[in-house]
């Protein structure tokens, strides 16, 4: 990632070059994200991760948590998630730190599809 010295806008002193551009590079990166779902085969993160990413950066959408998580299809998981997503793009300021929470989290947090 690409880091810029640019007058601060928060207590860090720099922004890094996904910032800068803001909403402008949004529609690329749900694209890429949504693109390395489908490469990967992740469906979304388990419900322990989940619960902790919607705890974090409230996305809006709630997922299924345990009690019907099994009820729930893979379809209907992932979409929740990419819907949690696009809210983040468009309705908050944290989609930036939700997308890069979701790309580290370990592979054993990720539900795959089979």
């Amino acid at each position: 990632m690409h880091t810029e010295i640019i007058p601060a806008v928060n207590d860090r002193g720099y922004r890094s070059f996904t910032e800068s551009a803001g909403r402008n590079n949004i529609p690329r990166v749900l694209a890429a994200f949504q693109a390395h779902l489908n490469r990967t085969g992740k469906v979304c993160p388990r419900p322990w991760c989940w619960r902790r990413f919607y705890n974090l950066f409230n996305p809006g959408y709630e997922p299924p948590w345990l009690s019907s998580w099994w009820a729930t299809s893979t379809r209907d998981k992932r979409d929740i998630l990419l819907k949690q997503m696009e809210y983040l793009a468009w309705q908050t300021n944290h989609f930036h730190e939700a997308h890069q929470f979701l790309m580290k989290i370990d592979e054993g947090d990720w539900l795959f599809n089979k």
